[in-house]
């Protein structure tokens, strides 16, 4: 008993401690440093800042100094939009509110997108989550987008990346640009100096069709999706990277999937490069392009 009693005034008068800093810290085991003013957290320690984050691990190391918190082993950290970050270790600037994950992090949003990614650094006084390491995006529908880097605008809960960018669909088709921005709200993805390669057997007349598509940016959104002077061909490569038999070329091309139909505007239509017939509207069924971004 007289045990236990210390100890609950040992951990009540740490707990006044930290709370002078807006930090509530839980832990079964505590540890003081006077000297260097840090107290040692562990097993089963969990931390609340005054802004309601949430961070939970096996070691929290807290620098009164500094107001500055290390986090080792099994890391969970919850933020105030509901957006989950699990990691190995990372610290906490109590000041500045910034996290900073170190190593392989996963970090899953509110709306379900799933993050695989290293390096992660939260600004929580300005809603950005960001990293510069090679990171996989997984949404609800299991389609995968391959990054070197992104932002993350928890605000808005929109992602942006530059660089070399792939997705491939759950239809395997796959998709390449060199900038991408993926609103969760509005459900809708834009990418710029985009090729869609559509993989999918159940696309191709014959295993020589090569079906894609070559656009200046491509919109998915809802039921639509939308390419800016866009290239679409169904031939096979040639040698050399000549061009391909025959292609249409538009200044837009939209693919309605509820009306599974290709409307195009301004349309040329290509033998081997030249242009034969000039077409201000043209439009076909869609059975030849297919694609899993259709928003649920």
């Amino acid at each position: 008993m007289k045990n236990n009693f210390l100890l609950v005034l040992l951990f009540s008068i740490i707990s006044n401690f930290l709370l002078a800093d807006e930090l509530d810290i839980k832990a079964k085991n505590i540890t003081l440093d006077k000297k260097n003013n840090i107290s040692i957290f562990e097993n089963n320690v969990e931390v609340i800042d005054q802004l309601n984050n949430l961070f939970k691990a096996d070691y929290v190391e807290y620098n009164k100094s500094t107001n500055f918190l290390l986090l080792k082993g099994n890391i969970y950290s919850k933020d105030v939009k509901g957006n989950i970050f699990k990691t190995e270790e990372a610290t906490y600037d109590n000041d500045k509110k910034i996290f900073k994950s170190f190593g392989i992090s996963n970090f899953e949003t509110l709306n379900g997108y799933k993050v695989k990614t290293s390096d992660i650094f939260l600004d929580n006084k300005n809603g950005l989550i960001s990293s510069q390491e090679k990171t996989i995006i997984e949404d609800r529908d299991n389609n995968k987008i391959y990054l070197n880097n992104f932002e993350y605008l928890r605000e808005k809960n929109i992602f942006k990346s530059v660089g070399s960018i792939k997705i491939i669909d759950n239809l395997n088709n796959s998709y390449n640009f060199t900038q991408i921005y993926i609103d969760e709200n509005e459900r809708e993805i834009i990418g710029s100096d985009a090729k869609l390669y559509m993989n999918d057997r159940n696309f191709k007349f014959n295993d020589n069709n090569k079906p894609r598509v070559f656009a200046n940016t491509i919109n998915f959104k809802n039921n639509t999706s939308t390419f800016t002077k866009s290239n679409f061909t169904m031939c096979n490569y040639r040698k050399d990277d000549k061009c391909p038999p025959w292609e249409l070329k538009a200044s837009q091309m939209t693919h309605n999937k509820i009306k599974k139909t290709i409307y195009y505007d301004n349309v040329v239509i290509k033998l081997y490069n030249l242009p034969i017939l000039y077409l201000p509207k043209l439009s076909h069924p869609d059975l030849c392009l297919r694609t899993s971004f259709i928003f649920r």
